[in-house]
């Protein structure tokens, strides 16, 4: 349960530092931002010289594509 609810297991994090490596620059930039400095949509919209709800829409449209890069990978 631990590795399901807490930290994520060794291959987990192996397997999404992978399928970041698949993302173009400007996608892998947002992800970074939003989940590994913790930035809000509103901070990532000012770094990237864009509104918040532009970002919202990348972001979403990016995890799609990551969830179908980790689906693949695991294939």
């Amino acid at each position: 349960m631990e590795a399901t609810f807490g930290h994520p297991n060794q291959e987990t994090v192996q397997l999404i530092r992978a399928a970041l490596k698949h993302l173009p620059p400007d996608e892998r930039a947002i992800i970074t931002m939003f989940y590994y400095e913790e930035m809000s949509l509103k901070e990532i919209a000012f770094v990237t010289e864009s509104i918040p709800t532009t970002v919202a829409s990348k972001l979403s449209r990016t995890r799609k594509k990551l969830c179908k890069i980790i689906k693949m990978l695991q294939s």
